[in-house]
């Protein structure tokens, strides 16, 4: 933490998902968070692209994020090993984002609101093509499109877990879905970052207003994708017609 311009009050661990964060709080009463990148699924290239766009945002437009800080060397992002890590992890610093996850405020006129949100957020993705060649985003290209992601519905060890005829129903259904991402990613006219994980917990809800967050599964596809993922953790939700 020598490295940014913040005079460190208090570090506290706050979870351990996808990635490890922390609340930090300076001397002067002001808060952020400080991420640790410890998924096994993003890689270097890709927290690239993510602070890329988050910068890019603040620069650009008033939609609430979280900021990333830089260091005092203009640097985003460190590289740290911790002892027993065999990997070097990154490592960033962005502002707090105050309330609480819009699940605990989901009403039609938030849902509207998230709606505006994420149509001005492609729309400035959109501004930033062609991307500078230094950023490379992975691509929501197929069903299964995270690195090395294991498929395990299908092996020895797992089918047992399904009935043979739903086996074979996602197995066709899968086969199907990626002849139809081959086809979209045959041309990338069209193809803009985007969130990728655009649900009710990566969205949080303060005095009126919504902030955006979490942008770590950044990637290169179609804003109907993010529209995907919104409109499918809300699917069962008393309402949700509306």
């Amino acid at each position: 933490m020598e490295d940014y311009d913040l005079e460190i009050g208090s570090l506290r661990f706050l979870t351990i998902d996808t990635n490890t964060t922390f609340k930090l709080r300076t001397k002067d009463g002001k808060r952020y968070v400080f991420r640790i990148y410890t998924d096994e699924d993003i890689d270097l290239n890709e927290i690239r692209a993510e602070m890329f766009w988050l910068q890019a945002i603040v620069r650009d437009t008033d939609l609430r994020v979280a900021k990333p800080i830089p260091r005092r060397d203009g640097e985003i992002l460190t590289v740290i090993n911790l002892p027993g890590v065999p990997e070097e992890l990154p490592c960033a610093v962005f502002t707090w984002v105050p309330g609480r996850v819009l699940e605990k405020h989901l009403s039609p006129e938030n849902y509207y609101k998230l709606g505006i949100m994420m149509a001005r957020l492609h729309q400035h993705s959109a501004s930033l093509n062609p991307l500078p060649p230094e950023i490379h985003p992975k691509k929501w290209d197929k069903v299964f499109y995270f690195p090395d992601e294991p498929i395990v519905y299908n092996t020895p060890e797992y089918s047992h877990l399904f009935p043979q005829e739903r086996i074979t129903l996602l197995s066709k259904v899968i086969n199907r879905a990626d002849e139809v991402f081959s086809r979209l990613y045959e041309e990338e006219e069209g193809l803009i970052l985007i969130h990728g994980d655009l649900h009710f917990w990566n969205v949080n809800y303060h005095r009126g207003d919504l902030y955006l967050m979490d942008f770590g599964d950044i990637s290169l596809g179609y804003p109907v994708q993010d529209i995907g993922i919104t409109l499918y953790y809300g699917r069962e939700r008393d309402g949700y017609p509306e």
